[in-house]
């Protein structure tokens, strides 16, 4: 059972870091701190940790602190959407209650379903 934890790890990251390699040179300089945010947070939300490290808590928080206005609410949730959605085995109910875990917030849903459009900043 422990090895298959370790595979499915190493799976997962190496699909997060092709994923992330996928973005051209633009985007991946916009979404860095989001692609930062989700390798640490990534374990949780794909049930292979039971809690949230503390690691995940603090890039939450430094991401949030970019967030100035509502365009860059709505460019971070769509570069979330970017880096979710070739990973398979998200679960995006962990996901949306990271924000509440790591007791900072976002002003968008996690979900790939969310329209970014709506993303505001409070």
């Amino acid at each position: 059972m422990g090895n298959f934890k370790v595979l499915t790890v190493v799976v997962i990251t190496g699909i997060f870091t092709v994923s992330m390699m996928s973005f051209t040179a633009t985007a991946a300089s916009d979404c860095i701190g989001v692609k930062k945010a989700a390798s640490f947070c990534i374990g949780y939300v794909s049930n292979l940790d039971n809690s949230v490290s503390d690691a995940c808590c603090h890039s939450l928080k430094d991401l949030q602190d970019t967030i100035k206005n509502t365009a860059d609410a709505v460019k971070d949730c769509y570069c979330y959407q970017s880096v979710a959605k070739p990973l398979k085995g998200i679960n995006f109910t962990r996901m949306d209650s990271l924000a509440a875990y790591c007791h900072t917030s976002f002003t968008y849903s996690l979900h790939l379903d969310y329209d970014c459009s709506k993303a505001k900043f409070p």
